[in-house]
């Protein structure tokens, strides 16, 4: 069952991914000027719910796992994707979900923890007891959580 964030589990995940990537670099600071600039880290918050859907069932630390389900997830309704797919930010290396996964994957789970999601908090536990191979199938590995080679 997916429980809906509220506005203020909302506000905590966006407040931990801005001090993160603050930390992460200048160039990745979330301003409100520069918000939904192609690349900005102010993009990351249009999808905040899909960010944390995935952070949710993705146990463990590996980013692969996490990058592997932007696609489904995020990417395709990114205004900056076209149509077949294809991404000029990611292509250039400029998709700030691409740069700060890892950072931002961290942020989203401590912001979870924090405000003691349940859906996270049970995934956690499950996957600790399978061995932390994958949330979304019970433990067991699953393509969408196999490594990623959309953001190469």
């Amino acid at each position: 069952m997916t429980h809906e964030l509220t506005e203020t589990g909302r506000q905590a995940v966006r407040e931990s991914v801005r001090r993160v990537l603050k930390l992460v670099g200048h160039e990745l600071e979330v301003s409100p000027e520069s918000h939904d600039l192609p690349g900005d880290a102010g993009e990351i918050y249009n999808h905040v719910d899909g960010l944390v859907r995935i952070v949710r069932r993705t146990p463990g630390d590996d980013v692969s796992r996490f990058l592997n389900q932007l696609p489904a997830e995020v990417c395709h309704d990114c205004k900056h994707q076209f149509e077949n797919g294809f991404c000029p930010l990611r292509h250039r290396r400029m998709c700030v979900l691409q740069i700060a996964a890892l950072p931002v994957y961290e942020a989203i789970g401590g912001a979870l923890r924090n405000i003691e999601d349940p859906e996270y908090c049970q995934a956690r536990e499950s996957a600790a007891d399978a061995g932390a191979l994958c949330g979304c199938n019970g433990g067991a590995p699953c393509p969408a959580c196999a490594p990623s080679e959309f953001f190469g």
